[in-house]
């Protein structure tokens, strides 16, 4: 049982208030202060930013690799990630559609419509 002294020094918070305004540190702001700092030098070399060096080589990797990812990587930075497929799923709203006695076609378009409403 708390002593009646600690119980004293005890305030009730209001609805919506911390006692903690700030909150916990993050352990990643750390990480990131520290990785934005690093790719803010410059080489002493080539006299680029460390980024830019970084963002050329992963260029570099997306043209010459052989390796799939790094173009995906890049192009998903620069363009966006592209739409995904639907076809597999337009087909299984058909067979519902089909196998509920509705028009398949409607419900294809239904779900298009559902669809750009969620996006």
């Amino acid at each position: 049982m708390p002593d009646q002294r600690s119980l004293a020094n005890l305030k009730p918070y209001q609805p919506g208030q911390s006692g903690n305004r700030q909150g916990r540190p993050s352990r990643t702001a750390a990480l990131h202060r520290l990785i934005h700092a690093e790719l803010a030098k410059k080489n002493p070399h080539s006299g680029e930013l460390q980024i830019q060096e970084l963002l050329h080589h992963a260029v570099q990797q997306a043209i010459h690799s052989s390796n799939p990812r790094w173009a995906e990587l890049v192009l998903s930075y620069a363009y966006g990630k592209p739409e995904q497929p639907v076809r597999l799923i337009e087909e299984q709203v058909r067979r519902i559609g089909i196998a509920e006695g509705k028009d398949p076609d409607r419900a294809v378009t239904l779900m298009h419509e559902y669809a750009r409403k969620l996006a």
